[in-house]
C-alpha cells in the first residue's frame, strides 16, 4: 500500500502560481488556458474580475465549440455581443431610446437613471472665456457639424 505523501507526489502537479490568491484571478487564468492565449492572462484576469460570470461562460463556451485561428478575438467579440444585447435589454425595459444617452447617479434608495441632457443645451449654464461666446459656439457646431 502506497504512502498519502506518494500519492501526492504521483499526482500531476496543477500548475499552481504563488501570485494567484483569488478565485478571479484563477478563472482568468484558466480561460486564458482555455483559449490558448497566454499572453494576454491579465487581461482574462481583468475580465474575470469586472464581468459577469454567466457572460464569460456563454462567450468561452461559444469560443470552444468553434473552430476559430484566433479564440482571443473571437471571445472577445462574443463578449461585447452580449453586454450590448444585456444593455439594450434593460434600456427598453427602463424605456429608454437604446442610443439616447443617459446618466446614472445614486439615490436614497439606490440608483437613478435618467435621461442626459444635450451638450449643446448645457452651454447657457457655463461661462464664457473673456471675448468668446458659448452661444455664438453652439450656433457654429449646429451650423457645420452633424449630429449621427
Amino acid at each position: 500500500m502506497k504512502s498519502l505523501r506518494d500519492l501526492i507526489n504521483e499526482k500531476n502537479p496543477v500548475d499552481k502560481n504563488k501570485y494567484i490568491s483569488r478565485e478571479f484571478q484563477d478563472y482568468g487564468v484558466r480561460l486564458a488556458q482555455d483559449l490558448g492565449d497566454l499572453k494576454h492572462k491579465s487581461l482574462y484576469i481583468k475580465l474575470a474580475k469586472t464581468i459577469d460570470r454567466k457572460i464569460l461562460e456563454q462567450a468561452r463556451r461559444f469560443v470552444i465549440d468553434s473552430n476559430a485561428n484566433s479564440k482571443g478575438a473571437l471571445f472577445m467579440w462574443k463578449i461585447k455581443q452580449l453586454t450590448s444585447n444585456t444593455k439594450l435589454a434593460m434600456r427598453q425595459t427602463l424605456g429608454f431610446n437604446p442610443y439616447d444617452r443617459v446618466q446614472v447617479r445614486m439615490g436614497d434608495g439606490g440608483a437613478i437613471i435618467e435621461p442626459m441632457e444635450d451638450l449643446l443645451d448645457m452651454t447657457e449654464l457655463y461661462k464664457a472665456p473673456k471675448g468668446k461666446s458659448a452661444l455664438k459656439a453652439r450656433a457654429y457646431m449646429e451650423k457645420h457639424y452633424k449630429r449621427e
